[in-house]
């Protein structure tokens, strides 16, 4: 009886043991085979190959590989990969681009792991047809349902090519008998745009072209089309922000496959506005857009959201607020500021903007290079000479708009001496980490160092323009504003850089163009 347990136990072992190992080591392909061929023109064949007993293992590739003159190719040789396959069945695929009149050996082959496994050898043999030589090159997609194809035609075979461009199914081997462009190209390199293709839905495509002996194909591009999406996009944070105004934007990062139809900001005093709300219109393009806002009410609060609309509908990016400005100061043009208390000193919150003194005198607008560079008169300018660059950046200055015995501020206000500079800088922290307190988080280029604008104080990177040639450089990477201080033919300016958090004083010539921030009196 002991005995008998002994072995019905090491019986069920064995059981046990084999059954694991069947399940950890599944039985591999058996047999593969080619089982037909045919010539289909002078640059293409047809082959067909049958898999059995088509094993559990992930295929890591499958497809033909030949050859015109190994009688065993292999991968290491010319190939064409079909793709993957999870069941026993038989595959068919063209073999295309090849040359006319031309034997070659075919065999089918798939990749299990490291190891590679090879079907039995046909021999088959193009067509001797002077039809054309074409190429399919590429696809890449200009919209959801929007594809370029690019092709070229190698050789029209001694015969006029009548007709050339692309073919397109939703099955395999499309001809021209299928949908088709006529690019009435004769030859080198030609692209066609495919539209109307349905979202969502699998493709074939391949460049053809037509002679009087017939028409040839290039190779077959398999394709499948995307599901549209709503656009995605952010909202910029609100700056600038004055009693009855405010700067935002946006960056659309994905259109979701389609056309941008219109883009900008919509705003309500509700939250989650849309277009049934105020909106503006900032165009159709990709990436970041700014948008100044106006004609807003004094001291109210504002829920913004960027949005970008499509043929699908319309997007919106995450929702900010913001407070219009309760009491404002005015310069000599009517340009508004609100202020900001930082310690004991209180500071306008935006570069200045005027183009006069505060008693009307008007201060020249200096364009050109050469004129800026050698005036001895007060000016200024927007940077790049673009006055869309005034709501966030001011205007620039030379020194010679401080030096004259006019106040450029606005009554009650003045361009802030060194020292005052030096008490702001202390009150922050020393000048190894006060600019990073005082630089906004936005539109400054990376890594915009150490950056918190904790203080409101909101500086922009405003850029200069050069005493030496007049030309504009820095934007979005330096802010440079004017201190009082004069040191023979050079003055004194306030420096702060999108690298570091630091904020320090160094020496610029007379006719550089730098930003005023003005200092209650």
């Amino acid at each position: 009886m002991q005995k008998q347990t002994i072995a019905l136990v090491a019986l069920f072992s064995i059981l046990v043991l084999f059954s694991f190992c069947q399940k950890n080591n599944p039985a591999r392909i058996t047999k593969i085979k080619i089982i037909e061929s045919s010539a289909l023109s002078s640059t293409s064949i047809l082959v067909t190959a049958e898999i059995i007993d088509l094993s559990a293992e992930p295929k890591i590739e499958l497809g033909f590989c030949f050859s015109e003159t190994n009688q065993e190719p292999t991968v290491n040789d010319a190939k064409s990969v079909a793709g993957s396959y999870a069941k026993s069945e038989n595959i068919q695929f063209l073999l295309s681009e090849l040359k006319r009149n031309t034997t070659y050996y075919v065999r089918f082959y798939i990749t299990e792991n490291s190891e590679t496994i090879y079907s039995n050898t046909i021999q088959q043999k193009t067509l001797n047809l002077p039809t054309p030589v074409v190429l399919t090159k590429n696809i890449e997609f200009l919209k959801a349902n929007l594809l370029k194809t690019n092709a070229e035609i190698i050789s029209n075979e001694g015969s006029e090519v009548l007709a050339s461009g692309v073919c397109w199914s939703k099955n395999s081997l499309p001809t021209i008998t299928d949908l088709k462009t006529n690019e009435n190209i004769a030859s080198g390199f030609f692209n066609s745009n495919i539209s109307g293709l349905h979202y969502g839905s699998k493709y074939y495509v391949r460049a053809y072209a037509t002679n009087a002996y017939g028409t040839d194909y290039g190779k077959q591009i398999e394709f499948s089309t995307i599901t549209p999406t709503l656009p995605v996009l952010t909202t910029n944070p609100a700056s600038v922000i004055t009693i009855t105004g405010a700067v935002s934007g946006g960056t659309i990062t994905n259109s979701g496959g389609l056309d941008i139809i219109k883009r900008g900001l919509c705003w309500s005093t509700s939250e989650k506005p849309t277009l049934n709300n105020n909106f503006t219109n900032n165009g159709n393009d990709l990436g970041e857009f700014t948008v100044y806002l106006s004609d807003l009410e004094i001291y109210t609060t504002y829920y913004l959201r960027a949005y970008a609309t499509t043929e699908l509908g319309t997007g919106y990016g995450n929702e900010i607020s913001f407070k219009t400005a309760s009491t404002y100061i005015s310069d000599g043009d009517d340009n508004y500021y609100s202020t900001v208390q930082i310690g004991r000193q209180t500071w306008l919150k935006q570069n200045l903007k005027t183009t006069k003194y505060n008693d009307g005198t008007p201060i020249r607008n200096i364009t050109n290079n050469i004129e800026w560079v050698q005036a001895t008169q007060p000016g200024y300018c927007w940077y790049n000479n673009d006055e869309t660059n005034k709501a966030k950046f001011g205007a620039l200055y030379n020194w010679r708009v401080i030096e004259e015995n006019k106040n450029v501020c606005p009554k009650g206000w003045h361009v802030p001496s060194y020292s005052e500079w030096l008490l702001l800088i202390a009150v922050l922290g020393g000048d190894n980490e006060a600019g990073g307190k005082l630089k906004a988080t936005t539109d400054w280029e990376l890594p915009n160092g150490g950056a918190t604008n904790e203080t409101g104080f909101t500086a922009f990177p405003n850029g200069l323009r050069y005493k030496s040639n007049g030309v504009f450089a820095g934007a979005n990477k330096y802010a440079n504003l004017w201190t009082t201080d004069q040191n023979t033919d050079m003055a004194t300016v306030i420096y702060l850089s999108y690298l570091q958090p630091s904020a320090y004083a160094t020496l610029a010539l007379m006719n550089d163009g730098f930003g005023i921030r003005c200092i209650k009196d």
